[in-house]
């Protein structure tokens, strides 16, 4: 089961008990973390009751499921090992056992869709696009890319006005009364004439249609060490450029850097001095300039070094830890129950692997998936197919 949504994970340990399933925790984002302690839904993204009631639950109801699971499974190391280190009950056991070591998400093919319907503009724009959630604890790295925008303004007043900056989907919500995260923001530093802010969740395949159309994806980091944006693969697979800004402790930082440099992959680190230095907020500046003169099209990323974070990679490490319920007797059924709360597309690799994991064993399996409100309680009859990543080459990164 995975996290986020929270909840349903408590439904582990009952399915555990009734049907005699091995239960594995796979954690996109920490259950309890900086929400309702140092962020929150309160003014200016403060903690409030409300944040700070849903941290308390947290605490009481995650080593209920933590406990039941038979294996972890993480976004980062960081994620599980705080998760480990909290839960007295595991502190025994051999880390090993109690978590897989995933450095970051299984990759997801694209589908090719059509034009984006969201970004449009003149040839003369250069659209720097942007995707996802602005989450509270990435509001400082969000600052830094708009405080170097201004900085543009004011040193390439060319390169600025070829400019766009598109932020696609910032808000959690799905209504049109999603309230906007970036322009504000943008207004107070007065760079809002160059930014375009879509605040409603939007549909995946638009959002793929729009990092494949943009001129270069942006992708926003987070002050907390172990963020790892799942983002990141759709990005690299879209292959356009990529402007990073991430702590220097993220795995993205990592992955990116294996992937190649400079003009494909632009990547700005910071630590805990956070995002906004003058240095970092200059760096990101010439970075954007740069992209303004570079010409549109293809970054051809070679995606071959990084392999063992592919989907299929990824899928038999996570099915090495299921193989703890797969009997002796290769005749044997094997049962294997998964509720699934996310889009299909991202459990299909680990289904496939498991699949082939013993061609002589008859498997058993029930699969329940709840990707959103329109699919709820929707029975699938079989996985979705995924294929190979892209192919291309690139050079070495620096900030020029």
């Amino acid at each position: 089961m995975t996290v986020y949504p929270v909840y349903p994970a408590l439904a582990g340990a009952a399915l555990k008990r009734r049907y005699g399933v091995k239960f594995v925790l796979d954690y996109q984002d920490p259950w309890v973390g900086s929400w309702g302690l140092t962020v929150g839904g309160g003014a200016n993204g403060s903690p409030d009751l409300r944040s700070r009631l849903t941290r308390r639950l947290g605490t009481w109801l995650e080593p209920i499921a933590v406990r039941a699971a038979d294996a972890i499974t993480a976004v980062s190391a960081g994620t599980y090992e705080e998760i480990v280190r909290a839960d007295s009950g595991r502190r025994s056991r051999d880390p090993g056992s109690a978590a897989a070591r995933l450095g970051s998400r299984r990759l997801l093919r694209l589908a090719t869709p059509g034009r984006s319907s969201i970004v449009k503009g003149s040839e003369r724009d250069v659209n720097v696009v942007s995707v996802g959630t602005i989450l509270p604890k990435g509001i400082e790295t969000l600052r830094a890319v708009l405080e170097a925008a201004s900085r543009l303004r004011d040193q390439d007043p060319d390169a600025y006005a070829r400019l766009r900056l598109w932020f696609l989907g910032t808000s959690n919500q799905f209504g049109e009364s999603a309230p906007a995260r970036v322009l504000p923001i943008a207004r107070e530093l007065g760079v809002s004439d160059v930014v375009r802010e879509v605040a409603p969740r939007i549909p995946y395949a638009e959002a793929i249609a729009a990092l494949r159309q943009a001129h270069a994806i942006l992708l926003l980091g987070s002050t907390e060490p172990h963020y790892t944006a799942s983002k990141l693969y759709p990005a690299l697979l879209a292959d356009r450029p990529i402007l990073a800004a991430y702590h220097a402790a993220s795995s993205v930082v990592d992955i990116l850097t294996r992937v190649g440099g400079a003009p494909a992959i632009r990547l700005v680190t910071f630590g805990d001095e956070g995002p906004r230095t003058n240095d970092r907020v200059d760096c990101l500046a010439r970075h954007l300039a740069a992209i303004t003169r570079q010409p549109p099209g293809p970054a051809r990323l070679d995606l071959t070094p990084i392999e063992d974070v592919s989907a299929p990679a990824l899928a038999k490490n996570c099915a090495a830890s299921w193989t703890i319920s797969v009997p002796a007797d290769p005749m044997s059924p094997i049962r294997l129950t998964a509720v699934l709360t996310h889009p299909v597309q991202y459990y299909a690799p680990w289904f496939r692997h498991v699949a082939t994991l013993r061609t002589s064993t008859r498997a058993h399996g029930s699969v329940w998936h709840r990707a959103d409100r329109r699919s709820a309680g929707r029975r699938l009859r079989s996985p979705v197919s995924m294929g190979r990543t892209a192919q291309g080459g690139l050079s070495l990164a620096s900030c020029p």
